[in-house]
């Protein structure tokens, strides 16, 4: 059940969100890329990593994802889309620009801790800080 408190709570966390959402596209036009607020967006649910688990020792696995790639290109063929994929016309996401206009390195497609700690410039005591408890405890 909502009150005026819960709706006012909500109102903040959407604005807060806009507001970093907004600094954060700045910050990436800043170094050279434009992007709408939904590039933006669909960039960043493209960051996604596997846990995998191999001699005590976690591993994050890059995920690759596409968008719909017929979204802006509805009057060009199937062959002409793969050639400017090819000549990279087309960018299927833009997660390393973002990443560096924050400071932040790409991850390699498949790495540990240390790479991890590294490329998010940040630093973790043990395997299970870097992931929830629940993914730590199924690996």
């Amino acid at each position: 059940m909502w009150n005026s408190v819960h709706i006012r709570g909500h109102i903040g966390v959407c604005v807060l969100s806009l507001l970093v959402l907004r600094l954060l596209q700045h910050a990436v036009h800043m170094g050279g890329t434009k992007l709408s607020i939904d590039m933006l967006i669909r960039s960043l649910q493209d960051a996604k990593v596997a846990v995998l688990k191999s001699d005590q020792q976690l591993l994050f696995l890059e995920l690759k994802s596409f968008e719909n790639l017929r979204r802006n290109w509805r009057d060009v063929s199937n062959e002409e889309l793969v050639q400017k994929i090819r000549e990279r016309e087309i960018k299927t996401s833009f997660l390393p620009e973002i990443l560096k206009s924050c400071g932040l390195e790409e991850l390699p497609t498949l790495s540990n801790r240390a790479d991890l700690e590294r490329c998010l410039k940040t630093k973790f005591h043990n395997d299970e800080e870097t992931v929830t408890p629940v993914i730590y405890k199924l690996l």
